[in-house]
């Protein structure tokens, strides 16, 4: 693809769209908005695009902290980097096989 796609028509076709749902489960709500916090911290994630990723782990944030104010106050710590864990110490608290449900 050599062309960059047409944004103006993508803008369009999307604000015309209806609202999409989706069922999500916690775990997997947890773990997206770990993501979306580990891609806002890089440097050249700012502008429209990262307010709206913010907004959203934000909102995720709030739900989660609806079911246990524990799973709020965990992703709370991942906006801030002096509580992070490596790969190894998340994969040995969390990932304890398929968590598909």
């Amino acid at each position: 693809m050599s062309e960059l796609p047409n944004f103006e028509a993508i803008s369009k076709i999307l604000e015309a769209a209806e609202p999409i749902e989706m069922v999500i489960t916690p775990f997997r709500a947890y773990v997206l908005v770990a993501h979306l916090q580990l891609a806002l911290r890089h440097p050249g994630n700012t502008g429209a695009s990262a307010d709206v990723a913010r907004d959203m782990a934000q909102r995720l944030q709030a739900r989660l902290g609806q079911i246990h104010p524990l799973l709020s106050e965990t992703i709370e710590q991942g906006w801030h980097p002096e509580f992070d864990v490596t790969h190894e110490e998340y994969e040995e608290l969390f990932w304890e096989g398929d968590r598909d449900a």
